[in-house]
């Protein structure tokens, strides 16, 4: 036979004779079509693209399909992220930082079970469709515990995102939400319960910026948390947030405002079935509301206003013609916050212990022994923030007391914020020095206290109004130094220096009036500590000149606590800017000491945390002061200084023995008379004597 028959028995259907031939392509085409076509219903989504697609990725279970912002997924067609439970999708995770683009369903989960979440910073939109008013971006159909994360921007011609019969929903919102369609919002959640919808960013359609609910079917339990904008943009009857249910009644509604959160076009609630004080819309406004706005609310009279407000804030119910409706009675009206803030930023709070500890090391850096008398100037900039320069002067006085040497200080400082803001004082010190030596090391104390008349230059940012306050405080410091000096030979030697500061200064309180407000700023006491290692290098010339490059570290910090500010009746505190901070420096110095002067050049550099600092200071001394402290201890000094000196002594001599000479020649005089006036009266005496004898 050319043919064998082949008996296959399947039960109830009885025996089948067939061609081996024809069973055998039967089988090959069978499989043919399982790999082909098979395919459509695995996974392509457990990927990462990075280059440019153009088919439709489909999902499987618990898949994670991530776009890399050079990548892309564009479909000509409907759904071109297709995560539904028609093709068996599952907790599937998108995260998209490039494009991807369809003409509607763009990513679609619809019916999709388990937790499914969509992060986007790049761009999801129905860019693909003709006509720019169709397509929905991100459909949630029948979908359950979705999570929507966008930082970038989801565009639909009709809706942006639509869930309807969708449950436990959150959507959280930093990026822009938009529509274009004049019917439909950006967002679109029906027949549902438990959304939480945050924005901080842009939620906007022509007509309905969200929508809750349509003509069949409420949605319940929905928050909506904005600091941002809800906006319906240019239909007539546009709204910001539109809640419906025709013949149902919504429950569980609660619209929380915070901070710059606004609203353009009016709030569209349900009328509750024609009911009034059963189930209410909650409004909760915000202690951190920062604007004033007033906002057109359509069937209010089931709105319940919960007021978290704080400081000045306030509210008002107001009926349509923007008359106060305090019991609420009225259909339509308007919602109207008081709560513009007191725009501050404070920097000349929040750097003024920096600033002051500045202040300090100037000071302290101004008073060595070589300088008798010194004048400085520094500049501290800090990038973007501020530039503060600061001159002064230091002098020694001189006092018959070994014990310790006392100076006087004198700065003026002016810091210039780039905001707006200033910081001036002036700054008047008294000071007592004491060095000491012991064996081998070198001790150091210097101490201040003095008075600061300090100038605030206050702004308020918004409205860019300044004002200028001044108070006067005072402070005192401490300096102490341990040092080393390790000599190399007769010309060169090694100084290693352990620094350590302390300054406290105390501020009253003071109060600036803005048009928005109070500023009142309370009264403190900041400290600030200091320590620090330098080492230091000196070579001596043989023309008299030293010179001293030197570095050093130094650990600075406040102790302080947070400044206490209230601005328009709300607590703005702020806490000092300088923490630990590490502070490097350079620097080098010059000095030669002849017979007639004394000369000290300074040139520093300071970075600490982004602060630049650059000072010098000179100090030039004359050498007859010093002489004539050796004349008055019995020192060897020079011999043209000393002759002039004892001609100076002989010159006082001779005025003293003048003066005392002129006061005996005056004392003579009074004797004369004192004399001649006891002559007349003896001589008036005899005479009435001689009358008496007479008698």
């Amino acid at each position: 036979m050319l043919q064998e028959e082949i008996q296959i028995s399947l039960g109830v259907l009885g025996d089948i004779t067939i061609n081996k031939y024809i069973f055998m392509k039967k089988v090959l085409i069978s499989i043919f079509f399982f790999f082909s076509f098979g395919s459509l219903g695995n996974a392509t989504c457990l990927k990462t693209v990075t280059t440019a697609l153009t088919d439709v990725q489909t999902c499987g279970t618990s898949e994670t399909l991530t776009v890399k912002s050079t990548g892309s997924i564009v479909f000509s067609g409907s759904k071109a992220v297709r995560a539904n439970n028609g093709v068996g999708a599952s907790n599937t995770t998108v995260i998209n930082h490039g494009l991807i683009s369809a003409t509607g369903d763009t990513i679609n989960m619809k019916n999709a079970p388990g937790t499914n979440k969509i992060t986007n910073s790049g761009t999801i939109n129905t860019a693909q469709n003709e006509n720019a008013s169709s397509g929905i971006a991100v459909l949630v159909q029948k979908t359950d515990n979705t999570e929507i994360v966008n930082s970038g921007t989801i565009h639909g011609g009709n809706t942006a995102i639509q869930g309807l019969t969708t449950d436990d929903i959150t959507i959280t919102n930093s990026g822009t939400i938009s529509a274009n369609l004049n019917t439909s919002p950006a967002i679109y959640l029906t027949n549902g319960t438990d959304a939480t919808i945050t924005n901080t960013g842009t939620i906007t359609s022509l007509r309905h910026g969200i929508r809750l609910g349509k003509s069949h079917g409420s949605f319940n339990n929905a928050t909506i948390i904005n600091s941002g904008l809800i906006a319906g943009t240019t239909h007539n009857n546009r709204n910001s947030i539109y809640v419906s249910d025709d013949n149902n009644v919504t429950s569980g509604f609660n619209l929380i405002t915070k901070g710059e959160g606004h609203y353009d076009g009016k709030i569209l609630l349900s009328d509750q079935n024609g009911t009034t004080g059963v189930t209410f819309f909650d409004f909760t406004l915000d202690c951190s509301i920062s604007r004033d706005q007033t906002i057109e609310i359509h069937e209010k009279q089931n709105m319940r206003v919960i007021n978290n407000l704080c400081g000045n804030d306030t509210y008002e119910i107001l009926d349509s013609n923007l008359n106060p409706d305090a019991d609420n009675s009225e259909t339509n009206g308007y919602l109207r916050i008081y709560g513009e803030d007191l725009d501050i930023d404070s920097h000349n709070k929040k750097y003024r212990s920096e600033i002051f500890l500045s202040n300090l090391n100037d000071i302290f850096n101004s008073v060595s022994e070589e300088k008798k008398s010194s004048g400085y100037y520094s500049v501290k900039k800090r990038d973007n923030i501020y530039k503060n320069e600061t001159t002064g002067v230091t002098g020694d006085f001189k006092i018959e007391n070994d014990n310790f040497t006392p100076f006087l200080s004198y700065s003026s400082q002016q810091a210039k914020f780039n905001n707006g803001e200033s910081l001036d004082s002036e700054n008047l010190a008294i000071g007592l020095k004491k060095d000491i030596d012991y064996e081998k090391f070198n001790f150091s104390v210097v101490s201040i206290f003095g008075l600061t008349q300090n100038k605030y230059l206050d702004l308020e940012t918004e409205t860019q109004q300044t004002i200028s306050k001044e108070n006067l405080g005072q402070f005192a410091a401490v300096n102490y130094k341990a040092s080393k000096e390790i000599k190399i030979d007769d010309s060169q030697s090694l100084n290693i220096e352990v620094d350590g500061k302390y300054g406290l200064r105390r501020l009253p309180t003071y109060l600036t009036s803005f048009t928005d407000g109070d500023l009142s700023v309370d009264d403190a006491v900041d400290q600030v500590l200091s320590g620090g290692f330098n080492v230091e290098y000196s070579k001596s010339f043989e023309n008299g000149f030293v010179l001293k490059p030197y570095t050093g570290f130094s650990l600075n910090q406040t102790l302080s606590k947070k400044i206490d500010i209230v601005a328009d009746g709300e607590r703005k505190d702020i806490a000092h800017y300088m923490d630990d901070d590490l502070a490097v420096k350079a620097g080098l110095n010059i000095s030669k000491n002849t017979d007639n002067f004394g000369l000290n050049f300074n040139l520093e550099f300071n970075e600490q945390n982004g602060l630049k600092d650059r000072q010098v200071s000179i100090s030039l001394t004359k050498v007859i002061q010093n002489n004539i402290s050796k004349k008055i201890k019995g020192l060897p000094i020079d011999p043209e200084l000393e002759n002039l000196f004892d001609q100076l002594q002989l010159a006082r001599e001779n005025e003293r023995l003048a003066k005392i000479t002129g006061q005996a020649t005056e004392e003579n005089r009074v004797m004369k008379e004192m004399i001649i006036q006891l002559i007349k009266e003896n001589n008036k005496l005899k005479t009435e004597r001689n009358l008496l004898l007479k008698n």
